[in-house]
């Protein structure tokens, strides 16, 4: 996963937790559609391959809310100019599965199997599996403008970036 991308994503998340509004119905659509083809891509391991793709696509939907692509671009600017992100602000496996707990309990649908089988969540490999899932989780959810704000890994990413 290159940099750019992590950032995107990570922008993308820091963006909802702060959004004011509800989403529209359509947004959450886009949102979702969004999710399903990071999911085929995910699933097939093609990263590499079609991160540009996923990125474009994810601008795209963000840039029609104004108010959530000003967020977006503030995020990405703060992000390209922060430097390395610490290991310990990044999501772990056990932030991954309380997601996945809390969104079930929200009678949200979420497929079964949807936790990835992680050796290592401490590795660059492991912290990215966590990210992109949970960027999917938050995405297929039903309000994804609500979710962020409920995990503190990105509270302790917006702190750190502050």
């Amino acid at each position: 996963m290159t940099l750019t991308f992590h950032n995107t994503l990570l922008a993308y998340l820091l963006s909802l937790r702060d959004y004011s509004q509800s989403l529209t119905p359509e947004e959450k659509k886009n949102f979702q559609e969004f999710a399903k083809q990071f999911r085929t891509y995910t699933d097939r391991l093609e990263y590499s391959e079609i991160e540009t793709f996923l990125r474009d696509s994810l601008i795209e939907k963000i840039a029609g809310n104004t108010q959530l692509n000003q967020l977006f671009k503030i995020y990405q600017n703060k992000l390209a100019n922060s430097g390395e992100i610490p290991s310990e602000i990044l999501p772990k496996l056990e932030n991954l599965i309380q997601l996945e707990t809390s969104l079930q309990n929200n009678f949200i649908r979420i497929r079964k199997g949807d936790i990835p089988d992680i050796e290592d969540d401490t590795t660059p490999e492991g912290q990215e599996l966590i990210l992109h899932n949970a960027v999917i989780l938050i995405s297929e959810s039903q309000q994804p403008e609500n979710i962020p704000d409920q995990i503190t890994w990105i509270d302790k990413l917006k702190q750190w970036l502050n």
